[in-house]
């Protein structure tokens, strides 16, 4: 061999940097925390609403409003699948519909930082453009399902079982 400079030089591309570690939930663990200790709860809850504003927002969230509701269900369910979900939706016995979530990118760190879940509520109902009822969570059933209209199946779920997480409106600053 020669001494100075290699003749080839190698690098690794995008697709090889899945095959090692990362600390990402680690990381975002610890911008929660830092979020959770810096503002007020307030201003924390403001924060992940304009998250999830934002996310729907990729969706096109506006122009869902004008689709059917299977229709926007189904697009619904494949952009949430198309962010690591694995969504999908059903119809329920009373005339509404199920949207069930059946893997949650956060799982590492929503356990220590509800306002994850707070989010997540915020966007599937900006998405739907209507409130809709969080009746199972992957903190205690094997995913998360949101209930879309049909209030006669609300009504049979008591208040202890469901979650409710006030939506604030989008501030105009």
């Amino acid at each position: 061999g020669s001494v100075g400079r290699p003749q080839q030089v190698y690098a690794l591309t995008d697709e090889a940097s899945t095959y090692f570690p990362n600390d990402f939930a680690a990381l975002a663990g610890r911008l929660v925390g830092q979020l959770k200790e810096t503002l007020t709860p307030e201003q924390v809850t403001r924060a992940f609403c304009a998250m999830a504003r934002e996310t729907a927002d990729e969706c096109g969230s506006e122009e869902l409003a004008d689709l059917p509701i299977e229709e926007r269900l189904e697009t619904v369910a494949a952009f949430l699948t198309a962010r690591g979900y694995l969504a999908s939706w059903e119809p329920s016995d009373d005339g509404g519909y199920l949207l069930h979530k059946h893997n949650c990118p956060y799982a590492a760190i929503s356990s220590q930082h509800n306002e994850l879940c707070l989010m997540d509520q915020v966007l599937i109902d900006t998405l739907l453009d209507q409130p809709c009822r969080r009746v199972e969570s992957m903190t205690k059933d094997y995913r998360c399902t949101y209930q879309v209209g049909g209030e006669a199946a609300l009504a049979e779920h008591s208040q202890s079982e469901m979650i409710t997480i006030p939506i604030y409106a989008r501030s105009e600053a």
